[in-house]
């Protein structure tokens, strides 16, 4: 016959299998959301990709900003649809241009495997951005 331990007189606590089940199911999980955060830390081309669309959009809400009664161009044209044209014109032919201009600018990226910082200097302006998940979030922007 097999022999046992006494476990009321034995100094070793033993965890319950369900609390035991749990701790594996939270450890599980938690290795699936850091593969899947290191599988989608996005890479420097997606973050010049990125800033190209921010400054793109950015140029877009100038022009719609624009007051169109402030004058009219050279061309008999209001000055909002004129800036609508030139911010087009440019996005077409300048957009490759524009990321290695960024690609200058920006150090290369701080990876800490599940998300990296990416810190792009411009005259006057120093931005960090937060990469994860395959998305961006601009940290700050200092003057």
């Amino acid at each position: 016959m097999r022999s046992y331990p006494d476990l009321k007189h034995s100094n070793q606590k033993i965890m319950p299998l369900t609390q035991k089940r749990s701790v594996q199911v939270f450890a599980g999980g938690l290795l699936l959301l850091l593969s899947i955060l290191a599988f989608t830390n996005p890479k420097k081309e997606d973050y010049l990709s990125y800033t190209a669309e921010q400054i793109h959009l950015a140029s877009e809400q100038g022009c719609q900003e624009l007051d169109p009664e402030i004058g009219v161009s050279v061309f008999s044209t209001p000055t909002s649809e004129l800036c609508d044209s030139f911010v087009q014109g440019a996005d077409f032919l300048g957009r490759g241009v524009l990321k290695q201009l960024i690609s200058l600018a920006t150090e290369e990226p701080d990876n800490y495997l599940i998300f990296s910082v990416y810190t792009t200097t411009t005259p006057g302006r120093d931005y960090k951005t937060l990469g994860i998940g395959g998305r961006f979030f601009t940290l700050s922007a200092k003057w």
